[in-house]
């Protein structure tokens, strides 16, 4: 997928890519771009030092670059569009963006995944008349 005028292998380069030229660190996010795989950008994106702005902006970036994959990414859509009106947990330890051990944590990407999902369907209702 494409964003921010640069090629990505997935959304978690995207982001974390993002993250690290926010946090002004070129160097790591060139590397981040090049990353074999999600989990290893997710591992270089432990040196960086988040700043509250960050924190605050974080949602906006992901959803930005959920929404772009949604455009750009045929699999990725028509998967995201079958789950109807089903919740969506991103089952990771992370109680952030997961659900966390035991089902605690935000699951702020699930969420953002519905968003998108909803908007999209939402869209095409509407560019279809209905």
């Amino acid at each position: 997928m494409t964003w921010d005028s640069n090629k990505f292998s997935s959304a978690e380069h995207a982001y974390q890519f993002s993250k690290a030229v926010y946090h002004n660190m070129k160097e790591l996010a060139e590397e981040m771009k090049k990353a074999d795989t999600a989990n290893r950008v997710k591992m270089l994106s432990k040196n960086i030092h988040t700043s509250d702005a960050w924190i605050n902006k974080r949602c906006r970036v992901m959803k930005d670059i959920l929404v772009e994959k949604f455009k750009q990414v045929e699999k990725f859509r028509t998967a995201l569009l079958a789950t109807g009106n089903k919740p969506l947990a991103h089952d990771v330890m992370d109680l952030f963006w997961g659900t966390g051990k035991n089902f605690k944590g935000q699951n702020m990407f699930g969420k953002l995944l519905m968003e998108v999902r909803d908007q999209a369907r939402a869209q095409m209702c509407k560019d279809l008349h209905l």
